[in-house]
């Protein structure tokens, strides 16, 4: 089962949407991050592991973590990688659950995004009101996690031979470019989607309304 890593616990990272993360992924070993292993252990979440310098949080949340966390993996604050980064690497090279990877900042929020393109294939950023899937050249499969609205979003300056179905408004053989907005919310028609291209990088953004 694919591991679920908590992430820097972003103002968005609710109870009700960790809980029902976990209740979906019931199997899956949890591995907290920094401030994200403390929203997790509020929760009553056991983890398998907590990663961090946890230098945003109390030494209340510290006691929580040590309770239900089974090894502690402490970091000092000045380092090389961010906290997320560094919980990536003791991953294991398998496909990755992420929840709170902003942290309610841009600059870890475009961080994490970018992490996905050393991340094994099939890691899915889950969020509440959002997931981002990075898909790379071929035919993919995708399947609905509740949300509206579906964009495709290049990662480098275009990906060609894009085509797909079960979305609303379907595209053929079409070009993307990351400073266009033509694949930008479109729907679902159906519980799953195919996607296939090329060449290129492509974030898969499904989406609903905050």
């Amino acid at each position: 089962m694919n591991p679920v890593i908590i992430a820097g616990g972003s103002p968005e990272l609710t109870e009700r949407h960790l809980s029902r993360l976990v209740r979906f992924y019931p199997e899956a070993d949890v591995i907290g991050v920094d401030r994200g292993a403390a929203c997790a252990a509020a929760c009553g979440i056991r983890m398998v592991r907590a990663v961090g310098d946890f230098d945003s949080v109390t030494p209340e949340q510290k006691m929580q973590i040590a309770e239900l966390a089974e090894q502690i993996e402490g970091h000092p604050p000045a380092k090389n990688w961010t906290d997320l980064e560094l919980a990536l690497q003791r991953a294991e090279g398998m496909p990755l659950i992420i929840t709170g990877a902003g942290g309610g900042r841009l600059d870890h929020t475009l961080s994490a995004l970018f992490l996905l393109e050393a991340s094994p294939e099939q890691t899915v950023i889950e969020e509440e009101h959002y997931s981002v899937q990075l898909l790379r050249p071929g035919t993919h499969q995708l399947r609905t996690r509740g949300h509206k609205y579906v964009s495709l979003i290049p990662l480098g300056q275009n990906v060609t031979g894009v085509t797909t179905s079960g979305l609303l408004y379907p595209l053929q053989q079409a070009t993307l470019y990351r400073h266009r907005s033509l694949s930008v919310s479109n729907e679902w028609t159906h519980r799953e989607a195919k996607v296939s291209f090329n060449d290129g990088l492509l974030y898969f953004i499904e989406s609903g309304d905050a």
